[in-house]
């Protein structure tokens, strides 16, 4: 073994549930500045405006941003690499982190979520989110194959 890349992916089922929930907060922003700009007189508009203007472009901006996080996940995806002696996990967060396959005591995988890995010393526990169940299972038999 040389080494081994795996990569995160996002589901479709993922894709498409934060595309429903950012539309629903974005079509309530949306329609909170409709309904304020047509239906408030103007001096009410002096006293709140500013508040229903920014509460809606904070809906809007609070729908979509998700739903730009996991398109951006998509085209660049977390990676770990397996070498014959350690592990790297390159999150996008900086540097890749180096685990030796010494340090891990245990994994585990949540459908949907991810995996977790397990460290000896200090006794923490790492998540990788979006890997699939065969990504689990390969690094699995890379780090536990004896």
């Amino acid at each position: 073994m040389d080494k081994i890349v795996l990569r995160s992916a996002v589901s479709k089922v993922e894709l498409k549930r934060a595309l429903y929930i950012g539309t629903f907060r974005a079509v309530i922003g949306g329609l909170t500045l409709l309904a304020v700009g047509g239906i408030l007189p103007e001096p009410a508009l002096e006293n709140f405006g500013i508040l229903a203007f920014i509460f809606g472009i904070g809906m809007i901006t609070w729908g979509l941003i998700p739903y730009k996080r996991m398109k951006q996940l998509e085209e660049e995806p977390y990676s770990v690499t397996a070498t014959p002696h350690d592990l790297y996990i390159d999150l996008k967060k900086g540097e890749p982190i180096k685990i030796p396959h010494a340090a891990i005591s245990a994994l585990s995988f949540e459908e949907g979520k991810g995996i977790t890995i397990e460290l000896r010393e200090p006794q923490k526990e790492l998540f990788l989110p979006h890997f699939s169940k065969r990504s689990f299972e390969e690094l699995e038999e890379i780090l536990f194959a004896i």
